[in-house]
């Protein structure tokens, strides 16, 4: 393993592992990146302040895992879709691993957003869903085009 205070990276070049400290934290210690930046913090004693979008992020969050997993429900449903992945050589367990998954129609998006009481405005900015030249809602990057 090299390490290199100066730069502040590190790489090891039996797992080919590399990064910053953050990035060590968080491989090493099995943690998020908010989780890994709150150690570091804690280890070198200093206070980290919180702003209110701290709770905005974990409301994001929240939507776009469960945008996740309704996608990745409905990626089985589709036959067509998984025949293009498979036959890019995309096996089951890729499927999850990558957690992929199939957007479907827009509306089963907006329904879902309702659903989680988050409005068009708030999806737009977590990137939940985007707007074409026309402003008509469209969804996120989520599944397969």
């Amino acid at each position: 393993m090299s390490i290199s205070p100066s730069k502040g990276i590190f790489h090891c070049f039996a797992c080919k592992a590399g990064g910053d400290a953050i990035k060590f934290i968080m491989d090493y210690e099995k943690l998020s990146y908010i989780e890994a930046v709150e150690k570091l913090a804690n280890m070198y004693n200093f206070t980290l302040t919180y702003t209110k979008e701290q709770n905005s992020h974990k409301i994001d969050k929240k939507v776009l895992e469960n945008l996740n997993l309704h996608y990745k429900s409905l990626l089985y449903k589709n036959q067509e879709a998984l025949n293009y992945l498979y036959n890019r050589s995309i096996n089951d367990a890729m499927i999850e691993i990558w957690e992929l998954g199939w957007a479907s129609e827009n509306q089963n998006t907006l329904n879902l957003l309702q659903n989680e009481n988050i409005d068009k405005e708030a999806a737009l900015q977590m990137g939940a869903i985007k707007q074409n030249e026309h402003s008509k809602v469209i969804f996120a990057e989520f599944g397969l085009k």
